[in-house]
């Protein structure tokens, strides 16, 4: 399984990526000023991996086959939207922490 990041698609998960690792110091930061720090963050963290990140390279993988007729388009798009639902998600989510 091999694939390239390319342009717009690194940006995008590097933006997914960062999101998710300040969600994490954030949730961090506030159970050490509660004094209730728990490990669910992490695995939090690592459930966002899983169900965000992973469909992304997915989505990535396939790209580079020629399963799409269209010449990539499609699943490009496709990336794209999906990059930015889990943006908006991840964004609302620090909203509401804050």
């Amino acid at each position: 399984m091999s694939f390239a990041l390319t342009g717009w698609m690194m940006y995008t998960m590097w933006a997914v990526l960062g999101l998710m690792s300040l969600d994490l110091l954030m949730g961090i930061y506030k159970s050490m000023k509660s004094n209730s720090f728990s490990l669910d963050q992490l695995s939090d963290f690592l459930g966002g991996v899983l169900t965000h990140v992973f469909p992304l390279l997915i989505l990535a993988n396939l790209n580079k086959t020629d399963i799409d007729p269209t010449g990539g388009w499609i699943l490009l798009v496709l990336f794209y939207l999906t990059g930015i639902g889990v943006i908006w998600k991840l964004l609302m989510g620090l909203k509401g922490k804050m």
